[in-house]
């Protein structure tokens, strides 16, 4: 199987620019986020991936930066794509498949099992990623659930959630509202009964990835279609669950019904503090994991790793295409929070561009302020999405505004119907930054510069004088 370890040794025999790993020893307390920002400074949303072997007070590992970035996703692919939008091509033709998950009877994830008094979820390195967290946060386990009523295997449904550390044997489970796990745990409560999850660490970043997809009913079955094989499942000990048999760690539970706990601040996606809320509390009834396990995490706060979600992307052009079938790609630029949505077009009438960007607003919760331009524009690269913006858009004709929109909670913009409060209702805008048919007058040739992809820079002397400033960060 395919799993994290494989991924790993893969990128660092094919990407060897994208791998760093360490006998130092790292404080989880801040310092692992210290890291990965300077990094983020000198290679921006491509920062390599971080093996820390040496985490002070854990016996385990950290692995970080594992699924931030187009070339780690088109490695773990198999794949050499120099343009983004060809993986996200790629990605929708594997999505068209599908290749069901495989239930095996054992697994690497069983080596070790912990019951009773043995749980204690703290022996791994969990971090605390920014200074006022009140507590450290599990931030990249791949939880497990599935409908009360619905048991057929593989119907499960997956997401990725924050985890407040409580003691040994519970933790927090926090989700915005709207999501799907938010449904499924709302049922249970309304028939009293208790809702069982597992939390699967450690993974191939292409089932992490199938997880934040939001147009896919059975995630397993894209990760396979993803991966290009099946992915083996394994039952959990003390829930009606399965789980990656390559995990690294699995963490099973149950929320009782009315379990809560309190938690936050936690220093969130969009780069803020998010709320003080009651959030579902998991009672833990069992833990296994390897041996060796290598705990992963992704660090918030506007960090790249928590804001990349090209399953999102994937999950818009796939339904917008449906529709308007010129489009041709979107991006979420995760650099910033992910609240900016990019789509090119061939544009076929006038108002398509507006139709497009109003379909994706109300698609994606997060998509708040859309721009469309004509697929002539590299909306993987933010200086042109902003020329078009400037050079064929005007602001009194070209854009249209959403409000009392459906957004995200952490945003801290959103707002309750009578706007009094905090809640998740929030304003959109859609930007038409397409060339306009039908002007009595011409629009200027654009200039293009067919040397810039092929100048040699380290011919030039050049490339080492980059390096040299990189180094000085």
């Amino acid at each position: 199987m395919k799993d994290l370890r494989w991924f790993m040794t893969h990128l660092r025999t094919k990407s060897p620019d994208l791998y760093i790993e360490t006998e130092a020893e790292i404080n989880p307390f801040l310092e692992v986020t210290a890291v990965i920002g300077k990094l983020e400074k000198i290679y921006g949303i491509e920062a390599p991936l971080l093996y820390f072997k040496n985490v002070r007070g854990s016996e385990h590992g950290l692995v970080c930066n594992v699924y931030n970035g187009y070339r780690k996703v088109s490695t773990a692919m198999g794949l050499e794509v120099e343009q983004p939008w060809r993986l996200l091509e790629e990605y929708v033709k594997r999505k068209r498949s599908s290749v069901m998950p495989k239930e095996v009877s054992d697994g690497p994830c069983k080596e070790v099992i912990l019951k009773g008094e043995r749980i204690n979820v703290a022996k791994f390195p969990i971090v605390t990623t920014s200074p006022k967290d009140d507590a450290p946060y599990l931030t990249t386990a791949v939880t497990v659930s599935r409908d009360v009523e619905n048991h057929e295997f593989p119907n499960y449904n997956l997401g990725i959630y924050r985890h407040r550390l409580i003691d040994k044997n519970r933790i927090g489970l926090y989700y915005s509202w709207g999501k799907f796990i938010h449904y499924l745990h709302r049922k249970a409560e309304d028939r009293n009964q208790p809702f069982e999850v597992a939390l699967a660490i450690g993974l191939n970043p292409l089932i992490t990835i199938s997880a934040t997809d939001q147009n896919h009913g059975h995630e397993y079955e894209l990760a396979g279609s993803l991966i290009g094989e099946p992915v083996e499942l394994v039952k959990c000990e003390t829930v009606d669950l399965h789980v990656p048999a390559d995990s690294e760690i699995v963490i099973e539970g149950v929320i009782h019904p009315g379990a809560r706990q309190r938690e936050g601040p936690y220093g969130e996606y969009p780069g803020y503090y998010g709320h003080i809320v009651d959030a579902p509390m998991i009672q833990i009834t069992c833990i296994t994991h390897r041996e060796d396990a290598i705990y992963q995490h992704a660090s918030s706060g506007g960090h790249a790793e928590n804001v990349f979600f090209l399953g999102w992307e994937a999950d818009l052009l796939t339904t917008l295409k449906k529709y308007y079938p010129t489009v041709k790609a979107v991006h979420m630029p995760f650099y910033v929070a992910p609240y900016l949505c990019f789509i090119s077009m061939r544009k076929v009438n006038e108002g398509d561009p507006v139709s497009v960007g109003v379909a994706a607003a109300g698609l994606q919760q997060f998509a708040k302020y859309i721009v469309v331009v004509d697929d002539d524009v590299n909306i993987f690269d933010v200086k042109r999405v902003l020329w078009a913006v400037t050079t064929r858009s005007r602001f009194d004709e070209d854009v249209v505004v959403v409000p009392r929109s459906k957004g995200n909670r952490l945003d801290p913009t959103t707002y309750t119907r009578m706007r009094d409060s905090r809640d998740s209702m929030v304003t959109k805008m859609v930007i038409d930054a397409t060339r306009k048919t039908g002007l009595p007058y011409e629009i200027p040739e654009p200039v293009e510069e067919p040397l810039v992809d092929a100048v040699d820079l380290e011919k030039l002397g050049i490339s080492r004088k980059l390096e040299q400033a990189a180094n000085k960060v």
